[in-house]
């Protein structure tokens, strides 16, 4: 019997350096950030992939055998819907996790929702557009960044404090794979 399938995206500007949207001296957007944080967390390497960088692992989560996907998109936020969909290997939408930075969230903050609209994040409406008849019932882990209440682009597009980094490193680090965990439960539980 096949191992349930699940695919973990972190949504970032990859090809341009600087800040919490993008790759900064081998730090990334916040997604690519904790995404980066659980490929060294399962001692796992990227590998080159359609249009990104790719990892997979066999492995248990919780008690439950599974394969792990992990991808980062080479295409800017705001497009990296194709390339996120092309890398897509798993049966159901809901087994797809994508991080995903949000300011509707406090820093250092996660929250997890499947399904839903982009709520004005570009990277996610990029995945919808993408997903087409697949459906949009992916699940959503929003790594909270805050707002500072100014102009948002700015915000974003500001360096990752030296307090996040170590956050998602760590303390949001556990979040998330606990988070997996129950994502793991509750979707191979449905799937059956």
């Amino acid at each position: 019997m096949a191992l349930p399938r699940f695919y973990i995206v972190g949504l970032g500007n990859l090809p341009y350096p600087g800040t919490r949207h993008r790759h900064t001296n081998g730090h990334c957007s916040i997604g690519q950030y904790v995404l980066d944080a659980l490929v060294d967390h399962y001692g796992l390497f990227y590998l080159p992939s359609k249009g990104g960088h790719l990892a997979e692992t066999e492995t248990t989560v919780g008690n439950i055998p599974c394969h792990l996907t992990f991808f980062k998109s080479s295409q800017l936020m705001n497009v990296s819907g194709p390339s996120i969909v092309n890398n897509y290997a798993v049966q159901r939408p809901q087994n797809m996790i994508v991080l995903v930075d949000s300011i509707r969230h406090a820093q250092a903050k996660l929250s997890a929702v499947v399904g839903g609209g982009p709520q004005g994040h570009n990277g996610t409406k990029s995945i919808i557009a993408s997903m087409g008849r697949r459906g949009t019932d992916f699940w959503r882990f929003r790594l909270g960044v805050g707002n500072s209440g100014g102009g948002v682009a700015d915000y974003v597009l500001d360096r990752m404090s030296s307090y996040e980094k170590g956050f998602w490193k760590n303390e949001g680090l556990d979040l998330v794979l606990k988070k997996l965990e129950e994502v793991v439960k509750k979707e191979v539980k449905a799937g059956k």
